[in-house]
């Protein structure tokens, strides 16, 4: 199966994401994201989010409080999780 294509706005995310994870260790919060991206909107935030679960970029995980993670299968950024 082919992997799905990211819009434009779901790359550049995805590509924030990383970003945030290799330099702060951590996911970027719906807020940060949105004032980065300029969407007034956190359901907007939400929506590129979803995609990008949806095409397997992203995780949801419920143990964090940001809600989700890179797909450890795709990237081999490490986080640092506080136990």
């Amino acid at each position: 199966m082919a992997e799905k294509k990211l819009t434009a706005r779901q790359e550049e995310v995805r590509k924030y994401v990383v970003d945030c994870v290799e330099k702060e260790n951590r996911t970027p919060t719906i807020r940060q994201i949105g004032t980065k991206f300029k969407l007034r909107s956190t359901g907007s935030v939400r929506d590129v989010i979803a995609a990008l679960v949806k095409k397997g970029e992203l995780v949801k995980d419920p143990a964090l409080s940001r809600g989700v993670r890179l797909n450890p299968d795709k990237y081999k950024v490490k986080v640092n999780r506080k136990k």
